[in-house]
């Protein structure tokens, strides 16, 4: 059989793992429980900070809690947003987070690891004495499914997470974007994943040839990047882990040439195809999208990005055709007319 002949192949392998080196939040006997949780979260979602991608951070945090509102609606908070952490009530409990403008308040409690045990009745009647004219929206954000009172919505650490992770483009130009990709990357990585105990049994049995099958996978990766290097030497790449859920992993090409971010990705999908990804920076939105957008891609704006992707049925089989799609891509964008990258 087909599977004895990999079993064989992989037994006969000499395997020598490296490990992952540790990510830097996770160093510390309790991990990074809620209060640094916050207040890592409130600075980089307020307007002091300086992380290079802070806006767009901000945007897409808050899409993912205003699915009913309006684009503009959206926007407007985002630019005027303020935030506020550890607000003592009357009855001294004291609420994780607030998010707000002159229109809107957003109440926030976060669980990492601890269960819902917080007096959220009395966050509640705090809120309305502080404001009584503004709309107001309570949210549980957590690593795990809680189950909340009325009022409540319970969202998903890892899948906001995710979104940020798969549409902020990081420049590693200063210590910012290494540590915010640490952040995302922590709590990625600790979201509620479910097995079944025979798969868990497999694992147990089998994770050292598990272990080499990842270590296959990241020298895969580093190949396709290698012959794209090949053909443009100064291109710059990074591999994102958790791209989204369609999408196992994704390489970005970049080329930072007179601070201009558009970037291309070859993503890996969970149905074993690729597919493209093209962001544009807004310098060059109007430049490259008519000419980008023909039958093959889809495209919509996320913030002040224009995005593209080939269309589900028009995904690639074949890796030699996609590093062909992503030359294409990376020589129109890039080298066919620099001067079409402006400042």
């Amino acid at each position: 059989m087909e599977e004895d002949k990999i079993i064989n192949f992989i037994n006969s392998l000499e395997m020598k793992i490296k490990l992952k080196p540790v990510n830097f939040f996770d160093i510390g006997a309790r991990g990074l429980y809620e209060n640094p949780f916050t207040e890592i979260l409130a600075h980089l979602l307020s307007q002091d900070c300086n992380f290079t991608e802070k806006d767009e951070f901000r945007y897409i945090f808050l899409k993912s809690f205003m699915n009913n509102f309006e684009e503009q609606e959206i926007k407007e908070l985002a630019s005027s947003l303020l935030v506020n952490t550890q607000i003592k009530t009357t009855n001294g409990y004291f609420i994780d987070m607030l998010l707000y403008n002159n229109k809107y308040v957003f109440v926030y409690e976060n669980k990492i690891n601890h269960w819902l045990a917080n007096p959220l009745d009395d966050y509640v009647r705090e809120i309305e004495i502080r404001f009584p004219k503004h709309k107001k929206y309570y949210f549980v954000f957590s690593l795990r499914n809680v189950n909340t009172p009325q009022l409540w919505k319970n969202i998903l650490i890892g899948e906001v997470f995710k979104k940020i992770k798969k549409n902020i483009c990081f420049m590693y130009t200063n210590k910012w974007d290494y540590f915010v990709e640490e952040y995302l990357d922590h709590y990625i990585s600790l979201e509620e994943s479910a097995m079944d105990e025979k798969t868990l049994d497999f694992c147990s049995n089998n994770f050292l040839k598990l272990l080499y099958g990842n270590k296959l996978y990241n020298d895969f990766l580093l190949e396709i990047i290698k012959k794209v290097k090949a053909q443009y030497p100064e291109i710059v790449t990074s591999i994102c882990r958790n791209f989204g859920s369609e999408f196992s992993t994704a390489i970005r090409f970049y080329l930072y040439y007179k601070d201009n971010k558009t970037n291309v990705a070859l993503a890996l999908t969970d149905e074993g195809k690729y597919n493209v990804f093209i962001y544009l920076d807004p310098p060059t939105n109007n430049i490259h999208s008519i000419k980008i957008n023909d039958d093959k891609y889809k495209s919509w704006s996320e913030g002040k990005w224009m995005c593209y992707c080939l269309i589900k049925k028009n995904e690639i089989t074949e890796l030699n055709d996609a590093i062909k799609e992503i030359s294409n891509k990376v020589e129109y964008l890039f080298y066919h007319d620099r001067s079409l990258l402006v400042e």
